[in-house]
């Protein structure tokens, strides 16, 4: 089978379309496989892009925790350009 391949993030040039085992699909027919590894890495690289200043995080706007109800109105009207942070 073939199957959409990433080993690494960034744009069209990390994906790889390969010939995969096949795999047993769950009841919606969907597959996705992740490596643990690998996604915690990513993740680090994106942590360590954020503390050194190289990946900037937008923060669109700020409820407190007790309107997070109006919060998740606010993602679903899709008005936020950024990130919608709940504070506790």
């Amino acid at each position: 089978m073939k199957a959409a391949v990433y080993y690494e993030t960034g744009g069209p040039e990390v994906f790889r379309y390969e010939d995969v085992p096949d795999p047993l699909c769950d009841a919606s027919g969907v597959v996705m496989v992740l490596n643990h590894q690998r996604v915690h890495a990513m993740i680090q690289r994106h942590l360590d892009d954020v503390a050194r200043g190289a990946l900037q995080i937008v923060v669109d706007r700020t409820f407190p925790l007790a309107e997070a109800a109006a919060a998740h109105a606010f993602i679903e009207s899709r008005q936020a350009f950024g990130r919608v942070v709940l504070i506790p």
